[in-house]
């Protein structure tokens, strides 16, 4: 199938980032104590793709953290990843995939990552002129692609969203987007029959989308 639109999440899917965001939401909340930060470590694991917001307002409410700590444990996250992952290694193939094809499709960004510092990651490793439109928190991805579909008059028929997060597969299928699975090793659970395609890599999806 031909797809004019290529739709992409961030962590796991162009970049492997995920073990730097998966150790800070353990390590911002050890001030309260262990179970407080295993807490968030495995509700993290268990809602990847949601925003950090999120997260971090439901872990705090859990334990009824005082609200005035809120600011100072997101800055801690934004600290602790931001140059983390602009270090971290680039998927397989992702690259040359972006430079070869970005001419052909239209290609967007959506992420759970606050959009002013996913723009800030994408411009540090030179890729953010492959996108014509980055999106990120605090909007869901819900959200962006229906902002997307009214606003772009982005046609869901010949769109494709790349993601490894159930929140993305969730997110395409609520708009009847075809859905390829990006494997990272931890979310084989994910394929159903939601999931068109899976990749490990980029080497060779040009064969699915033309």
């Amino acid at each position: 199938m031909k797809y004019s639109n290529i739709i992409f999440d961030f962590d796991g899917v162009i970049i492997e980032s995920n073990h730097v965001k998966d150790k800070a939401f353990f390590d911002i909340f050890t001030n309260y104590g262990d179970n407080v930060a295993q807490f968030s470590y495995d509700y993290h694991l268990a809602n990847r793709g949601v925003s950090r917001f999120d997260k971090i307002s439901y872990v705090m409410k859990r334990f009824n953290l005082p609200d005035y700590d809120k600011k100072k444990i997101i800055n801690d996250f934004s600290e602790k990843v931001f140059e983390e992952i602009c270090n971290c290694e680039l998927v397989d193939g992702v690259l040359e995939f972006l430079e070869n094809h970005y001419t052909k499709h239209n290609f967007f960004l959506i992420s759970a990552t606050p959009t002013e510092e996913l723009i800030n990651i994408l411009q540090r490793i030179n890729i953010k002129h492959f996108f014509i439109d980055i999106f990120g928190s605090p909007k869901n991805k819900k959200y962006w692609l229906s902002y997307l579909i009214k606003n772009k008059y982005l046609d869901a028929k010949h769109s494709l969203f790349i993601g490894d997060a159930e929140s993305d597969k969730i997110a395409s299928n609520a708009f009847s987007i075809d859905f390829c699975l990006r494997l990272n090793g931890d979310n084989e659970d994910l394929i159903d029959n939601n999931v068109l395609f899976t990749i490990d890599n980029f080497d060779k999806i040009h064969k699915f989308i033309k």
